[in-house]
């Protein structure tokens, strides 16, 4: 049950109106027969006192709270960020191995396709592990992009090269698709029709941007 703003503010106030209420009754002679003497000066004296003391305790105590949750939660962001970072650090390393794999046996399956003394057990073997190999890339770049993607509404991620680096990442993967179908073009339109150059070249610019946005938000923590 939630108690009125205004309430909460009277339930403060009356330790110490009060006292000074009843000191103005008897300083007035408001009250018959009470006369001031030094006990009540006394009295008086103690009371607010103790109420300032114990407000200042109070005060002094959720002024050390408040700083101990915020460090606290300055602590659990930025272990939060130095993890996130390594996850992407193994994403993007397992992403370039892959795709250099793929790559390399894409240009083994080009070269097979192109030389009519191979049997057609090599061409599928080349094709498979062709295939093979980019959807495991191709997987590895997902993981990274749905691991953007999930946090483009939590402040915490979202620093000056978050929305670069998901569209860069987003255009590698549309064009890393793109690849699987120009596999299977291989035979039809013979090796002119590989771009493995632009393709490294691609793979090369989405690390760079994945490497900026890893460095952005770890300094966004160290400060």
């Amino acid at each position: 049950m939630e108690i009125d703003k205004k309430v909460e503010i009277w339930i403060c106030l009356l330790p110490v109106l009060l006292p000074v209420f009843v000191a103005i009754l008897v300083s007035w002679n408001l009250i018959p027969g009470m006369v001031i003497d030094n006990d009540w000066i006394g009295f008086f004296g103690s009371y607010i006192g103790g109420i300032v003391g114990g407000i200042i305790g109070i005060a002094s105590a959720v002024y050390v709270l408040h700083e101990t949750q915020k460090e606290n939660k300055k602590t659990q962001e930025k272990n939060e960020i130095i993890e996130f970072c390594d996850y992407l650090v193994k994403l993007g390393s397992s992403y370039a191995q892959k795709s250099e794999t793929f790559f390399y046996s894409l240009v083994y399956y080009m070269n097979v396709n192109v030389n009519s003394r191979n049997g057609g057990y090599e061409k599928k073997q080349a094709y498979k592990n062709a295939i093979e190999n980019h959807h495991m890339a191709k997987v590895v770049l997902y993981e990274i992009l749905q691991s953007l993607n999930i946090r483009e509404n939590v402040p915490l991620y979202l620093v000056s090269s978050y929305n670069e680096t998901v569209t860069i990442m987003m255009d590698t993967y549309n064009q890393f698709r793109e690849m699987e179908r120009k596999v299977d073009e291989i035979e039809k339109e013979g090796v002119e029709s590989m771009v493995i150059k632009d393709n490294f070249g691609r793979m090369d610019t989405a690390l760079e941007a994945l490497g900026k946005y890893e460095k952005d938000l770890l300094e966004s923590v160290m400060i």
